[in-house]
């Protein structure tokens, strides 16, 4: 069901142009799981960034996900 998941997110997506990964699974309807595979393995148009702030401590957790950006890409940009 990939395509399904890359469908939603691209229309949440649409609205906003970017947002946090937990209120992308909330506006999506789509569980945490669903989420990341069709981030990773759709058509999405969207990068995933990290954003880090001065007060957090260089030991971030891995799966914290505070601060983990989702970024529809415009035309020209390509995901790297």
């Amino acid at each position: 069901e990939i395509e399904l998941w890359a469908s939603r997110i691209r229309a949440v997506m649409a609205e906003c142009g970017e947002m946090l990964l937990v209120e992308l699974q909330q506006q999506s309807g789509l569980s945490l799981v669903d989420v990341w595979l069709g981030l990773l393995l759709g058509e999405t148009g969207c990068s995933i960034r990290r954003q880090l702030s001065s007060e957090i401590e260089f030991s971030v957790d891995f799966y914290d996900r505070s601060g983990i950006w989702i970024v529809e890409l415009l035309g020209g940009e390509k995901l790297v």
